[in-house]
């Protein structure tokens, strides 16, 4: 594993961010193995962990994983919670399409509502937002109107500043059919 972060450290330098862990969705939550995973990360990075078995949502996870300065990453998915988890200043949140995978648009009151609950936890210092409802180009849509709700979107806050600095990235597997 110190091989993958020297790759990405040499290969990336200062444009480096978050690194993140995909677990599997038959992968439920144990003691143990989130004990095994965590003997494996570097706590020198930003990490974040994406679950995708609901088991993982829960108290002891969070918990644990902010004692070790690693990021939860919460998620918009059809089969998972859709909290915002924020357990660490940094937060990683992705949005895949709900009720339809990497399609469904969001709404302005569902952006609206995950800025509102970012914006207001005081311990935030960094947001990812992460858009995956690529088909159709829903992600390219959301993640314009969404900057609207952003106090100052893609940058740093300002000296002194309490509000917390949000990132807005694509994933753009699908080619979209249409844009507005």
């Amino acid at each position: 594993m110190q091989s993958y972060y020297e790759f990405m450290l040499r290969g990336l330098k200062e444009k480096l961010g978050m690194v993140l862990f995909q677990l599997p969705p038959r992968s439920k939550y144990t003691e143990e193995r989130l004990n095994r995973i965590l003997d494996t990360i570097d706590n020198r990075f930003n990490n974040v962990l994406e679950f995708r078995h609901p088991s993982w949502w829960n108290d002891q996870v969070y918990k644990t994983l902010s004692k070790q300065k690693i990021s939860f990453c919460g998620m918009s998915h059809p089969d998972l919670p859709a909290d915002v988890v924020q357990n660490s200043p940094i937060v990683y949140y992705r949005l895949h399409g709900v009720p339809e995978l990497y399609k469904s648009p969001y709404t302005s009151t569902q952006l609206k509502a995950i800025v509102q609950e970012i914006l207001l936890n005081s311990k935030v210092r960094h947001a990812y937002l992460y858009f995956n409802n690529d088909i159709g180009g829903s992600a390219v849509r959301n993640a314009t109107e969404i900057m609207g709700y952003i106090p100052s979107p893609i940058s740093k806050p300002k000296k002194g500043s309490k509000a917390p600095s949000i990132t807005i990235l694509i994933f753009r597997k699908y080619k979209p059919v249409s844009m507005l």
